[in-house]
């Protein structure tokens, strides 16, 4: 069984949770990360280590690799950033919840100057017959060669072209996420994780990007070069390049949770104009993966929902109010803006399982409303069966039914 995690609002749903419970339960070895990109932002909590997950896969604290598909984004950059990060999570205890120790899958041989640790040799005094855990490398993440890639000049344009909105921003993370995307939707042709190898190819593509973008006026040509060469560098340090048949072939063992980025009220088709991402939101580039893989049969859809509504930044959001919820990790930001609250409209809900057609729920914030919070008292929605029942941000508060 495949399962596919996709969110039923406007994000925030609990999705990189329910990815780690899933593959904590059931002993899952691979992640991937099917639609959206590096302005993600699942949290995760195992057992008190807290880790936001945007470039790697949310399943990583509980041991399994990361992959990444076609139709996502990546940032160099940023990901060395999380690596970092993950890598003092994943040392600090999380880092496979099923067994207590590495798995090499999750965590592939470090680059020569990450440093991995180190093993008392026996027989060292005080402590004879003792050794002391070494921590797990860097983590790595496979990426199919066609992901799109972000550079700092996307990231530029994005904030630039937010900010020139004012008072009608649509709504933006400020990662350079559908820059990126719309570079491609113009007809260029876009910088992708197969052509990180090439040093040359990099630097130019960005002075091609910064010549036709309309909100840069002019880069200095060696700074273009050193930031293709970091670019080059940080990628190197965290990716390894994989092909349509090796990400074909992980699917087609049955061994992955398939993580969904956004939600379905943000969909690109489906969402609410100009309030929503480049990206589809539905579980419908999975299932397209799944059947090539020759495994479109044994898949199953998990909704993640919250008992009540949110949304970060700009767009409507129906009943909203003040709910009296505190969020340890969303809170309002410059880029993604205001977190907001909001019991759920029955119309919107019943939309959203509609076009998702979840198989089951993972249904969060059990702690906070002990049952789906809607906007007029006493009417009910037809949720499909429940599978995950949560009742605090950690994995052990998240009982998985049957």
């Amino acid at each position: 069984m495949i399962d596919i995690v996709v969110g039923l609002g406007w994000g925030d749903e609990g999705k990189g949770a329910t990815v780690d419970a899933l593959v904590a339960a059931r002993g899952v070895g691979n992640t991937l990360r099917f639609n959206g990109g590096h302005q993600a932002a699942h949290n995760v909590v195992a057992d008190g280590v807290h880790h936001t997950f945007s470039t790697f896969g949310s399943g990583c604290l509980a041991g399994a690799a990361s992959w990444i598909g076609p139709r996502c984004t990546i940032d160099p950059l940023a990901a060395v950033n999380e690596q970092r990060a993950l890598s003092r999570a994943l040392a600090g205890g999380g880092w496979d919840g099923r067994s207590g120790a590495p798995d090499s899958r999750a965590c592939p041989p470090a680059p020569p100057d990450s440093g991995t640790g180190r093993l008392d040799p026996p027989g060292t005094p005080g402590s004879p017959d003792r050794r002391r855990p070494t921590p797990p490398p860097a983590p790595r993440v496979r990426v199919h060669r066609d992901a799109l890639v972000t550079t700092p000049l996307h990231v530029i344009v994005n904030r630039a072209r937010e900010s020139a909105r004012g008072p009608e921003r649509h709504g933006s993370t400020g990662t350079g996420f559908g820059e990126t995307i719309a570079y491609a939707h113009r007809g260029f042709a876009p910088l992708r994780a197969g052509d990180m190898g090439d040093p040359d190819l990099i630097a130019d593509h960005l002075a091609r990007y910064a010549e036709r973008s309309d909100l840069i006026e002019s880069v200095d040509a060696d700074w273009l070069t050193r930031m293709a060469q970091d670019l080059r560098s940080c990628f190197a340090r965290v990716y390894d390049v994989v092909t349509d048949e090796e990400l074909l072939d992980m699917i087609a063992t049955g061994d992955v949770v398939m993580e969904g980025a956004q939600g379905l009220m943000l969909d690109q088709d489906l969402g609410t104009h100009p309030h929503t991402t480049w990206s589809r939101t539905t579980p419908a580039w999975a299932v397209e993966l799944c059947e090539r893989a020759g495994v479109g049969r044994r898949v199953r859809v998990v909704g993640a929902m919250r008992t009540y509504a949110t949304r970060h930044g700009r767009g409507p959001l129906p009943h909203e109010a003040d709910l009296g919820v505190v969020e340890a990790h969303n809170t309002t930001s410059r880029w993604a803006g205001e977190f907001r609250t909001a019991p759920w409209d029955a119309e919107v809900l019943r939309y959203a399982l509609d076009r998702v057609r979840p198989d089951v729920i993972a249904l969060s914030h059990l702690d906070v409303f002990d049952d789906v919070l809607m906007s007029a008292p006493g009417e009910t929605v037809g949720l499909p069966p429940v599978l995950i029942f949560a009742h605090g941000p950690d994995r052990r508060d998240r009982t998985l039914a049957g």
